[in-house]
């Protein structure tokens, strides 16, 4: 197994073929933990136990007030961690677009407009905000502890 536990796609760790939809898995992974405050599959180095968190992923972490918001997130996040990579989006294409409809939902229509809102609102980069203000937070739930 090479890489950094916890970010391991199934073909990494069964010598599978690589494909575009192992970085579609590996994308899901990062995207599960910015959502969900934790890893999806933690950062384990024995094969079998790898496997089987991969196969067991826990879903209900994914916290959102709003129902239909939690479900939309959650059938993202269960096409982008499919086991087998046949069940995985296309491409990257589907899948931004896939997450684009998340979005347009929630009407925010200027994803890079929302992250500069965001990283300026937690004070994680300096400046003013300059962009279209959006509602951001819709279905945000702070995580416990």
């Amino acid at each position: 197994m090479v890489g950094t536990p916890g970010y391991y796609s199934p073909e990494h760790i069964s010598d599978a073929a690589i494909s575009p939809q192992t970085d579609l898995y590996c994308t899901g992974l990062i995207l599960f933990e910015m959502i969900a405050g934790r890893k999806a599959v933690p950062a384990l180095t024995e094969r079998q136990k790898v496997l089987s968190a991969m196969k067991d992923i826990d879903f209900n972490q994914i916290v959102c007030s709003d129902a239909k918001l939690k479900k939309s997130i959650v059938k993202f996040l269960e096409t982008s961690l499919q086991f087998n990579p046949s069940r995985r989006f296309s491409g990257s294409d589907s899948m931004m677009f896939a997450c684009y409809e998340i979005l347009k939902k929630c009407q925010i229509r200027y994803a890079r407009h929302g992250i500069k809102q965001y990283l300026i609102d937690q004070e994680l980069t300096l400046g003013e905000f300059t962009g279209t203000k959006q509602d951001i937070y819709v279905g945000w739930e702070p995580l416990e502890g």
